[in-house]
Order: C-alpha cells, then sequence, then structure tokens
C-alpha cells in the first residue's frame, strides 16, 4: 500500500482542497450561518489571547482557527494555530502521569488529535521546519505512547477492549486520527494507523448499542464516540472500508435517538449511568450553552449516513450542542451535516410516547404532563437500576443523586437489601426486561433486578413494576423475595423539601407538588432522610418477601393527595371527581399486571424487539450526503492483477493473479455459480498466494469468482473471472484424445477405427473409442417369444443421449417405445415382440447432440 505523502493535496482528513469553495459557500447558508457566526467569533477572539497548553482547550482551539483559515483564507488564523502546536509539541509529556496506565490516555489523544487539525489544515502555511517539529513531538508524545498501548506482544491497558468506558472511544479515536495525519511522513504514523484500525470497527460497536444506547450516560458515551467517529470519517476518506459500518451506526442503530430522548423537558439529561445532572444542559439553539442538548456532531454525521436523512436527527444537528473545547460551533457540524434545510429553532418532532432502548437498558414513558426514565439495564458505577427519573411538566420531582460523588444505590431511587446496593463497575450484571408496552390509556413496563445485587443478600427476586396511567399518574408495585429473612428498603429520591402526612409524604416543587403514597398490599414502615444532595423517603421491612404499592401523583402547588385503597392486589385511586382502578393479578407467586380501568393488560412478555420507530415518514429523499464525505482520496488497495481462471481437469478450476497488492494480509476467493446471487468464500489463502484450485465442481455449470485482498485498513477492489467446468463429452474427449474441442480425430462423428462406431456413439454406450467395437447388436430370443437386443450404455448424460429407433421398411424411422426398453446393469434391453411371425422390424441406435 503506497503512503499518502506530499503528493497529495492538504485538507485530506475530512476533505479535499477542491472542496473548499463549497465549505466556503456553505458556511453562508441559512442553515449554518448561526453556528458560523460563532464559530467566527470565537476564532477571533484567540487572535488576541495566548495559547492555552491545555489538552482540549488547545484541541477545539486549533480545529476553530484551522477551519476559519479554510474558510476565510486569513493566514492569521492558521499562525495564531501554529503557535499554539509549538507550545504544545514544547511540552515534556502530554500524559496525565498515572501509574497504572501505560501508554495513550486522554490527554495524549487530545492533544494528538489539535496536532492533526493543526498539521492538516494549516499544511501550508507551516515551514518545512515547524512540520518536523509538529511530526517529531506527535510521534513522541502521542503516537508512541498509543503503539505501547495496542502493542499486541504486550498485555493491553485496562481500556484498549474494554466496553464500558469512554477512554475507548478517545484513545483510539484521537490516536489514530494523528496517525492519519502524519501517515506519509512517518512509520511509526503508518504502524499506529495499521494497529489501531483493528480497533476501531470493535470500539464504535462498543460505545453504538442497539437503539443508539451506551454503556455509560449519555454525555460520556457521546465524548468517546465523537473521537471515532472523527477517526472512522478520516478512515473512509484515506483507505475506504467504514462507509457500510457508518450507514449501519446511523440507520439500523438509529444514531442518536437515545441522546434525543434522554434529554428530558427541563433540558437536562436524564442522568441514568454515570452522569452529572448539569453535563449536557440547556439546548444549543436555545441559549448558546456549549454541550446544551444531543451531541450535534454525532447526530450530523448519523443523518447525513442514513438514506434519504432523518428528521429527528437533523433536528438535533441543528439544535443540539457539542463538547466545551468547541465552543458552541465545531468545523465538524459544516462538513458532516446533511444538505437539507435548517431545523434551528424549530420545534423538536414529536416522540414517541413509550420507548425502550434495549442495550442501554433505559426507557422512557412520557405522557400528557410526565416524563419518566427508567434504568433496567447495568448500574455502571451508580448502582441506578431500578431507579427512574420523574418530571412533572419541566419540573424534576424525583431525582438522581445530581453530582457525581455520591454513585451507590442509596443515592438512587431503587431498592438496598440489608443496607447494600448494587455491584458497580463494568461490564456488571443487567437487569431484565420482563414485559413493556402499551393499552389503551396506559404504560407500562417490569423489570427484574435482582442480579444486580451482591450473591451474599440472597436476593431471588426483585421485580419492579410501572404503570404510567392517562398521563396523570405513576404506580409502582415491587416484588420482592430472598432465600432468608432480609431488611428490603426502598427510596425515592428527590432535591426538593419534604413533607410528612398520615398517609402520604408531598414532594414540594417549585411550580408543582408530587404525593408519594406507599405501603399497599403488605406492610412496610416509612421514614424520612438526606444525604449528600438529596432528600429521601425510604419504605422498609424485615421479611424473606415482600410487596410494596406506591402511587407517585402529581397537582398543582398545594393541591390535595388522592384518596387511595388497595385490596388484593387492586389499586383504586379518586382524584377530582375521578376514579381509576389499576389490577395487579399473582399467579404462582409473582405479580403482574392485569388491567388497567377495566382495559385488559394482556400484553405478552417482552420479546426483546426494537420498540422505538424512525422518524423517517415523508422524510426528504433529494437531500444529498456532503460530496466529501465518503469520497475516497488515499491510496488504497489496488485489486490483485491478472487473474486468469481455466478449466485443468475434469471439474477442476484453477485460478492465477499477481501478488501486487502492497501489504496484503491474506487473499479471500470467492465463487458463486450462474443464477444464484449469493457468493461463497471458499478459500482465505495467505497474503503472498498468486494461485488457488478446487475441484469436484459440477459439469458444465458457469462459475463466477472474486478474488480480493485483505489489508491493514479495508479490503481492496475485486478482481474477477468467469469459467465454465469441461461438460462430461468434454472431459470424456479430453481423456481419450487429449482435446476438448469437437475436431479431428475426436470430433463427434468420426470414426477413428473405420468400425461403424462413431465417437459420439462410443461415448454414450461407454465403449473405449480407441477399441473396436465389433458387432454388439445380436439379438436373443426370450421364454416368451420376443426378441431382445441389449445395447451398451453408460447412462444419462447431459450433453447428449441415446435413442433406440425401429423401422419397417429403412425409410422411416421412428423411436422404440419407453415401456419396451429397460435399463439393466450398463445395459439397454430392448424386447421388440411377443410373436415371431409378425413382420420383419430394422434396429438402430442413434446419438444426439443436445443443446
Amino acid at each position: 500500500m503506497e503512503a499518502p505523502g506530499t503528493d497529495l493535496q492538504h485538507p485530506y482528513l475530512f476533505f479535499s482542497a477542491e472542496d473548499i469553495p463549497a465549505l466556503q459557500a456553505r458556511v453562508q447558508d441559512p442553515a449554518f450561518l448561526p453556528r458560523w457566526n460563532r464559530l467566527l467569533i470565537r476564532a477571533n477572539s484567540l487572535l488576541n489571547q495566548s495559547p492555552s497548553t491545555n489538552p482540549r482547550l488547545f484541541q477545539g482551539d486549533s480545529a476553530l482557527l484551522g477551519f476559519a483559515y479554510i474558510i476565510t483564507g486569513d493566514v492569521r488564523y492558521a499562525e495564531r494555530a501554529i503557535e499554539g502546536a509549538l507550545a504544545v509539541a514544547a511540552l515534556n509529556t502530554w500524559g496525565t502521569g498515572f501509574v497504572w496506565n501505560r501508554g495513550a490516555d486522554l490527554e495524549t489523544s487530545e492533544q494528538s488529535t489539535g496536532m492533526a487539525f493543526v498539521y492538516d489544515w494549516c499544511h501550508d502555511v507551516l515551514t518545512p521546519a515547524q512540520r518536523t517539529v509538529l511530526r517529531d513531538a506527535t510521534v513522541a508524545k502521542g503516537i508512541n505512547p498509543y503503539l505501547s498501548s495496542i502493542n499486541p506482544n504486550l498485555s493491553p491497558n485496562w481500556w484498549v477492549n474494554h466496553p464500558v468506558n469512554n477512554w475507548r472511544g478517545v484513545c483510539h479515536g484521537g490516536s489514530i486520527l494523528a496517525a492519519l495525519a502524519f501517515y506519509g511522513v512517518s512509520p511509526e504514523a503508518r504502524a499506529a494507523a495499521e494497529l489501531g484500525y483493528h480497533h476501531l470497527e470493535p470500539a464504535l460497536r462498543a460505545h453504538f448499542l442497539a437503539d443508539s444506547g451506551g454503556h455509560e450516560g449519555v454525555t460520556y458515551n457521546n465524548y468517546g464516540i465523537e473521537y471515532v467517529l472523527m477517526a472512522a470519517a478520516a478512515h473512509q476518506r484515506f483507505f475506504g472500508g467504514f462507509s457500510g459500518l457508518l450507514r449501519e451506526l446511523a440507520d439500523d442503530r438509529l444514531g442518536a435517538y437515545w441522546d434525543v430522548y434522554m434529554h428530558a423537558p427541563d433540558l437536562h439529561f436524564a442522568n441514568l449511568g454515570r452522569m452529572h445532572f448539569n453535563w449536557g444542559a440547556g439546548l444549543w439553539s436555545l441559549d448558546g450553552r456549549n454541550e446544551g442538548g444531543p451531541s450535534s456532531l454525532r447526530a450530523a454525521l448519523t443523518d447525513s449516513m442514513v438514506p434519504g436523512g432523518d428528521r429527528l436527527l437533523r433536528w438535533a444537528a441543528d439544535n443540539g450542542g457539542q463538547r466545551f473545547y468547541w465552543h458552541a460551533a465545531s468545523p465538524l457540524y459544516f462538513i458532516w451535516r446533511r444538505d437539507a434545510p435548517s431545523l434551528y429553532r424549530e420545534a423538536r418532532p414529536e416522540l414517541q410516547e413509550a420507548v425502550l432502548f434495549r442495550d442501554a437498558g433505559h426507557a422512557v414513558l412520557q405522557s400528557g404532563d410526565l416524563y419518566l426514565a427508567f434504568s433496567g439495564g447495568a448500574a455502571h458505577n451508580r448502582g441506578d437500576v431500578g431507579a427512574f427519573v420523574l418530571l412533572v411538566g419541566n419540573e424534576r420531582l424525583i431525582h438522581l443523586e445530581p453530582s457525581l460523588n455520591h454513585l451507590g444505590s442509596a443515592f438512587q431511587s431503587t431498592l438496598l437489601v440489608n443496607g447494600q446496593g448494587q455491584q458497580t463497575g463494568g461490564p456488571p450484571p443487567r437487569g431484565d426486561y420482563l414485559h413493556f408496552g402499551s393499552g389503551e390509556g396506559f404504560h407500562y413496563l417490569a423489570a427484574e433486578i435482582a442480579p444486580l445485587y451482591p450473591a451474599s443478600v440472597q436476593l431471588t427476586r426483585a421485580v419492579r413494576h410501572l404503570v404510567m396511567v392517562r398521563g396523570r399518574f405513576v404506580v409502582l408495585l415491587d416484588d420482592l423475595a430472598a432465600a432468608q429473612p432480609v431488611q428490603f428498603e426502598h427510596r425515592f429520591q428527590t432535591t426538593h423539601p419534604l413533607q410528612a402526612g398520615t398517609d402520604a409524604v408531598r414532594i414540594v416543587g417549585q411550580q408543582r407538588d408530587l404525593y408519594l403514597i406507599g405501603g399497599g398490599v403488605d406492610a412496610f414502615q416509612r421514614s424520612l432522610g438526606s444525604g449528600a444532595a438529596l432528600n429521601h423517603v425510604a419504605y422498609r421491612r424485615l421479611a424473606d418477601e415482600g410487596t410494596l404499592l406506591t402511587v407517585l401523583y402529581p397537582t398543582s402547588s398545594g393541591g390535595p393527595p388522592p384518596q387511595v385503597s388497595v385490596e388484593d392486589g387492586v389499586l383504586t385511586l379518586t382524584a377530582g371527581g375521578e376514579t381509576d382502578v389499576v389490577a395487579f393479578s399473582r399467579a404462582s407467586g409473582e405479580w403482574t399486571l392485569a388491567a388497567v380501568n377495566a382495559v385488559a393488560a394482556d400484553l405478552p412478555p417482552y420479546d426483546g424487539q426494537r420498540t422505538v420507530v424512525p422518524y423517517r415518514d415523508g422524510r426528504d429523499d433529494a437531500a444529498e450526503v456532503p460530496p466529501w464525505l465518503l469520497r475516497r482520496v488515499g491510496p488504497g488497495a489496488s485489486a490483485p492483477t491478472g487473474l486468469t481462471a481455466a478449466v485443468v481437469a475434469d471439474g477442476w478450476i484453477q485460478l492465477d493473479w499477481e501478488d501486487g497488492v502492497d501489504n496484503a494480509l491474506a487473499y479471500h476467493v470467492e465463487r458463486r455459480a450462474e443464477g444464484e446471487s449469493d457468493w461463497t468464500l471458499v478459500a482465505e489463502l495467505p497474503g503472498d498466494a498468486e494461485t488457488f484450485a478446487e475441484d469436484g465442481l459440477p459439469a458444465g455449470t458457469v462459475f463466477f469468482y472474486r478474488v480480493f485482498a485483505r489489508t491493514p485498513f479495508a479490503d481492496s477492489p475485486v478482481a474477477t473471472a468467469t469459467v465454465q467446468t469441461w461438460t462430461e463429452l468434454q472431459a470424456w474427449r479430453h481423456l481419450h484424445f487429449g482435446t476438448t474441442e469437437n475436431t479431428g480425430v475426436a470430433a463427434d462423428f468420426f470414426q477413428p477405427l473405420e468400425d461403424g462406431w462413431p465417437n459420439l456413439l462410443k461415448y454414450l454406450t461407454g465403449l473405449n473409442p480407441l477399441e473396436p467395437a465389433g458387432r454388439l447388436l445380436e439379438p436373443e430370443l426370450a421364454a416368451d417369444g420376443a426378441l431382445v437386443l441389449r445395447v451398451p450404455f453408460a447412462g444419462a448424460r447431459a450433453d447428449a443421449r441415446l435413442e433406440i429407433q425401429q423401422s419397417g421398411d429403412l425409410q422411416e424411422w421412428v423411436p422404440v417405445a419407453e415401456e419396451q426398453i429397460t435399463a439393466v446393469d450398463g445395459e439397454l434391453e430392448v424386447k421388440l415382440a411377443a410373436d415371431g411371425a409378425g413382420p420383419a422390424v430394422f434396429i438402430r441406435i442413434k446419438a444426439i447432440r443436445e443443446p
């Protein structure tokens, strides 16, 4: 594989020099102008500031300044970016110095990313000496540490293959981006790009789970994803091979839907998973906060990968924010966003009321005035499975611990057993959704969370049933069992004051209140408490099993609580002159929802299928992907050359080609027969292979072959060849005459021995064409008086047939009836007549070629 060196025009990581006029026009389009204006304001302010060597600020400033130079041509922006890069290059080290981490870490990767932007976008302003300084610094302090991390001969750092952390995305993505930027001028960069390539797809898949969910909280997950998306987009332009994966992540895995749904009506994310309450708060289009709302970068790229586009993703791209170091205007938004009208400050497309993001294990139920986000997946260092966030209007009344200082189950709205919370760390055991769905006037889920608790507490069942009724209130039924008596404790957390009444606790909000009415079915003791930034209501029971039914009922500020009664699992709630009835039933000791307001809740068990419906109805199929996004400009591998396919024996085909693909790791040979649509892999050969043969193939069949090389980056283009196996007749000719052609001594009707038996007739009768046949049609008289002839027969052939004919006058010949002919032991037995006194009959055998 040739290295892309100085013969490639810069920039080339994300767009080419030929694309700059289109980008210059693009930033003035109304769809892009608000962000461009903010980017330019920031770039102008940086001209009067000293460079920052903080890795995140340097990364963002480098890209902002470099892109401002690309668009405006004002060299001052490039010179300021170069000044910052030289300051970073002069640092002794780029790493954090963590003793437990060998090699790349967040800071090495972030500094490497900044260097890649400067080297790429300011390339024509850099002097040769400055290019050398940036290359040497990046190799020594960024790329070599990365090589140390991924060296296959050393034990890997914990983040390299670990699925549940954003380090994986940041370290691979940022390091690979730098390796691609310096690929043409550094052997270390080439090695890092080639080794890192094998980590890039697994990292993307680890961060992009089903339905776009992630292991960590939304903002941590987006942090890791944005780096691997940068690296994948650059890899696609260099060597190809990532367009299919990017489309899969966008179209099949929904790109950024989880991100959008988890952004609650109070413009804070539902902070399930390891996530700070204020991270990503706001909405970029409303208040300009850097990280306000869904990830603009993630949504922009994935929307561009969806055929025809996705209005919800485009809305997130236009109205969402990005990491703080982009200062609310990442250049990648302009590069990745689809060419389609702006949705800036337009209303968000209406979301579904009940969705489950499967691999993340997060569910969102929203109806009327209520929004509820529930965690039924893995805790990831937070202990929050079974916990939920509840908003009434845009006010958050059931909360999780808002900071990252207290991560255990005691600070979440979930269960403690003997004072112990859930196991944390990654990947921990997971919860399991038993039911998920909707009926007329309600949404319902049930999740088993017992696997999250340590074995020492001997918890055998912990199922949380949650029902949202008519968008007015929420009912929880917690079904608990243990192998021995334990202290069950349910906590409901809030940042608001608590007021305890006889039958209910009132959570006092700013505009709304929430009544928490618990203790139904079995007896639980209620108490109030506080800790960290939260107040909580706790319900406790010492037993080996227990069922707690709890109502969460919102009212206007100071409004009265509803009247609630529970009998045999049936909840009756009356408020404002209206009555609702929620019935649970118990079978074999376990509860399930039976009916809501007389509507049977006959939902089947949840089967693990997707519940999210993509927002693609009425999409604009004319919207185009940015032309530079998937264009390959790097020198990818060439196709194998000189491919030939030939039949070398009966059913035996041999392929030959030239091993002309640089860095070929292996050659793949695939085959399909004429009339088939699917290719079959028939061989995986070493990287220096130049031939392949296979036998046992059916006769007279046309086969198509393709051969391609696997390289460190992507598959090479394919070389193709077509060949047809010998027919049976061609194989017979080759056996006896050394040729497959119907000519000369091997011609079908030539008689090499002049014995009256042409070649085609000997082929059908199984006789050797080079041995005399003699007289073979001597009649016999059967016991019943029939006249019998025995004709040698080699069996049915696909390319010729033997026909026995009869005549009474040697003028008109007709085939002998099939019922008169029997195949026996390599012969055809022909019975001519049962009466020897009949007229004379003449017999002949005829060889006929099939088309």
